[in-house]
C-alpha cells in the first residue's frame, strides 16, 4: 500500500514538473523569417517609348515674320534666325526626375524628348530596405527520449505537413511510430 502512495505521488510530481517545463518550453510559431538586403544598384523598371496619339493643330501663323507695334500701322520685319529654331527643334533633351531618393528606395524617371515628343521613357528603381522573406516550415527533423520506470525510449523521425513518422528504439526492441499534428490554440480559442 505504502508503494502504491509513493509511486501515485511521484507521478504527480513528475507530471506537474513536466507541465511546467512544457509551459516554459513552449515551441516558436512555425514560420520561418529571412531577411533578404536591399538592391545594390538601380535597376530599370520600365522601359519604352511612348505611342503618340493624334494631335489636330490650328494655323495661327502669318505669312510673314512681323512685329506690330501701337501707333502708326507700319510693318517692321525682324530679323529670324530658323536654323536656330529647326536645330533647337530637333535636338535631344534629356529631362531626370528623382521622384524619390530616401533610405526606403530611389525612383528616378528619365525622358528624352525631341520634336516636342517624348523619344525616350524609362523608370529606374532601387529598393533600398531589407524585404523579408516568411515561409511556413512543413518540413523537420524530430527527434525524441522518454525515460519510464522500467526503461527508455528514443525515437528519431521525419515531420512533413502535420504527419510525424519516427524509427523508435525502446528496452524492448524497434518500432515504428506515427504521429498526427492536432492545432490545440484552434480548438481552445473556439
Amino acid at each position: 500500500m505504502r508503494t502504491t502512495i509513493s509511486h501515485i505521488i511521484s507521478a504527480l510530481v513528475g507530471s506537474i514538473i513536466v507541465f511546467l517545463i512544457m509551459k516554459q518550453c513552449q515551441p516558436g510559431p512555425k514560420i520561418d523569417v529571412q531577411y533578404l538586403p536591399g538592391d545594390s544598384i538601380p535597376y530599370t523598371v520600365y522601359k519604352d517609348k511612348p505611342v503618340p496619339y493624334k494631335i489636330t493643330y490650328r494655323d495661327t501663323i502669318t505669312s510673314y515674320d512681323t512685329i506690330i507695334k501701337d501707333g502708326d500701322t507700319t510693318y517692321v520685319i525682324e530679323h529670324v534666325d530658323t536654323a536656330a529654331i529647326m536645330r533647337d527643334y530637333h535636338a535631344i533633351v534629356e529631362y531626370n526626375d528623382t521622384v524619390k531618393n530616401d533610405s526606403s528606395a530611389l525612383i528616378v524617371i528619365r525622358q528624352k524628348l525631341s520634336r516636342n515628343r517624348i523619344d525616350s521613357m524609362n523608370v529606374r528603381f532601387q529598393n533600398r530596405r531589407k524585404t523579408a522573406v516568411i515561409s511556413q516550415r512543413d518540413k523537420a527533423i524530430v527527434a525524441g527520449i522518454t525515460g519510464w520506470q522500467n526503461g527508455y525510449d528514443v525515437s528519431l523521425g521525419m515531420r512533413l505537413n502535420r504527419n510525424v513518422l519516427s524509427l523508435s528504439r525502446s528496452n524492448s526492441g524497434w518500432g515504428v511510430r506515427y504521429q498526427r499534428e492536432i492545432g490545440w490554440k484552434s480548438i481552445l480559442e473556439k
